[in-house]
């Protein structure tokens, strides 16, 4: 991206339009206040796929009052998911 090739730029381009279309998808069955992403493709590609993301979702707020999260970039980078499948386990041995 950074070097300019268009492939790549389209591939990004592709990726967020598709992940800004199921956290929509998201967005109209659970209502959410806030909408993290995580990950390494989140943390790297942050610049490149936030703006389609935020772009879609404004769209949807538009069309649905009352439907505006906050979106954000996991402060756990790309560690985020190994954090969150040891903490889901950790309670699940804790019996929570």
């Amino acid at each position: 991206m950074q070097a300019g090739d268009p492939q790549a730029a389209q591939t990004v381009q592709a990726i967020a339009a598709q992940t800004g279309a199921l956290i929509v998808q998201c967005l109209r069955a659970c209502r959410p206040d806030v909408i993290v992403v995580g990950g390494g493709a989140a943390e790297e590609l942050e610049k490149w796929l936030m703006p389609e993301i935020q772009r879609q979702l404004s769209e949807a707020a538009e069309q649905q009052p009352g439907a505006s999260p906050r979106l954000l970039v996991s402060a756990l980078g790309k560690d985020s998911g190994l954090i969150g499948a040891a903490l889901w386990a950790a309670q699940r041995v804790a019996g929570a």
